[in-house]
């Protein structure tokens, strides 16, 4: 997904152009956008896992308090656990992937602040201009 962004700002930047503050402003709106979307996406699945995960554990101690075999109740307990650890798992995944997101999205935005400036100051500078 990086590597469409990357291609988006090379194009544009490979344009003879000048300065535009809306075209900038759009452009970082864009990019942003992505992000968000990506963001939306990773939530989605997460939030459809928990709420699965705590269908089973409700599952596992009704289960539980149905049976009166040990060995079951055992297997109910090991089940519970397992999924607890899974959720666990999968809320420390959501924030890595979240922090990692908008730590790329804050450097595209940097990035194509501090090129739209380059290209801004290369024009200026230019005697040919």
């Amino acid at each position: 997904m990086t590597e469409k962004l990357d291609k988006q700002i090379r194009t544009v930047f490979e344009q003879d152009f000048k300065y535009d503050e809306s075209r900038h402003a759009t452009s970082i709106k864009e990019a942003v956008k992505m992000y968000k979307k990506r963001s939306r996406i990773a939530g989605y699945l997460t939030w459809a896992y928990l709420i699965i995960a705590t269908g089973l554990i409700l599952w596992s101690f009704w289960m539980f308090f149905e049976t009166e075999n040990t060995k079951t109740m055992l297997l109910m307990v090991i089940i519970i656990l397992i999924i607890h650890e899974g959720t666990v798992l999968m809320k420390l995944w959501w924030w890595v992937y979240s922090s990692k997101n908008t730590t790329l999205e804050t450097l595209k935005t940097i990035q194509y602040q501090l090129n739209e400036m380059q290209g801004a100051n290369t024009k200026k500078t230019d005697p040919n201009n």
